[in-house]
């Protein structure tokens, strides 16, 4: 079980970009932190890694990749939003912008319990503010945090 406890890791293996070498050394180095880590190359394999997730229990499962306002991406595609069930499921989008849209998270709180993400640019190091956590709810300063944090605000 991983240290953050029934914690996943979904990250964009197929982005030709700098950042992206990041994700593929920061999923080796935070091995024991995650239940399981998914690469995925094609927009459909984020719904089968979260299908292959056993979702029935409390968990958060993040995805690493590159976002804009409303959309969150994988090589260069979005990723369209599914219905898939996964009701007890956290979905954390360590993105850039994606949460900007309040479309996109209401839209994903169909398929999760909660959802977080950045609603601006992360910024230098990940320091730039502008996460935020919902759980339908409105966006609250008590609920924004920081791209380096590894653990979301209790809601």
């Amino acid at each position: 079980m991983g240290y953050l406890i029934d914690s996943h890791l979904i990250y964009d293996a197929d982005d030709p970009s700098l950042v992206a070498l990041w994700w593929k050394l920061g999923a080796k180095l935070t091995l024991p932190f995650f239940d399981s880590i998914h690469p995925i190359s094609r927009p459909h394999h984020f719904w089968e890694a979260i299908q292959s997730i056993d979702a029935r229990e409390r968990c958060v499962v993040q995805y690493w990749g590159h976002g804009s306002p409303g959309a969150f991406y994988v090589a260069g595609r979005p990723i369209p939003v599914e219905n898939i069930s996964a009701p007890r499921a956290t979905l954390w989008l360590r993105t850039c912008d994606s949460l900007q849209d309040r479309a996109l998270a209401d839209s994903l709180l169909w398929s999760f319990a909660a959802v977080a993400g950045h609603t601006t640019k992360i910024g230098h190091l990940g320091l730039h503010p502008g996460y935020v956590y919902t759980d339908g709810g409105p966006y609250t300063p008590e609920r924004t945090i920081t791209a380096l944090r590894m653990r979301l605000p209790k809601p």
